[in-house]
């Protein structure tokens, strides 16, 4: 794993903002793993990656009965919601989200606790609530696999230069 890159978020909208800066750096063939508790804004960051690949963020909606949603973009986009398969590798393996980054899509997974990856180029986003403020988030972000290092260490690179 590269060094772990950290960024807060104040609002929904800072999130939403943050998402769709973090999508100008994704390309296809990486998987982005989201981790956090419920409501800690995963499906808001998600809209935000969405929307800087050109989907309309209306319609991205956590896929937690579906399982995966597929969008159409500048790259087509697999949003996976593991949440209901908690404690069913079976179920997990048998959706093969593998094949979505092996087919050049982005693949962004909620509730990655829930599953077994193994790729190349993987992101790990941890999303934290604030005790103080219900409405701060901490972003934790950190990269295996070059394509998804590289993406990291722009993105990094970029939110410094706006600070």
């Amino acid at each position: 794993m590269s060094e772990a890159y950290e960024r807060l978020s104040l609002s929904e909208r800072d999130t939403a903002a943050l998402g769709a800066r973090f999508g100008n750096f994704i390309d296809p063939a990486v998987c982005v793993l989201f981790y956090g508790e419920l409501g800690a804004g995963k499906t808001v960051f998600i809209r935000g990656i969405c929307e800087a690949l050109g989907i309309e963020s209306v319609i991205v909606r956590s896929p937690s009965f579906t399982l995966v949603n597929e969008y159409k973009g500048i790259y087509p986009v697999a949003h996976a919601d593991l949440y209901r398969l908690e404690g069913d590798a079976n179920a997990v393996k048998s959706l093969s989200l593998n094949e979505y980054a092996d087919e050049g899509y982005v693949l962004l997974v909620e509730w990655a606790e829930n599953g077994d990856f193994d790729m190349e180029n993987i992101l790990k986003i941890k999303i934290e609530t604030g005790s103080d403020n219900k409405h701060m988030r901490k972003f934790t972000f950190s990269a295996s696999g070059e394509r998804a290092k590289s993406a990291l260490t722009e993105f990094a690179k970029q939110g410094k230069n706006n600070e």
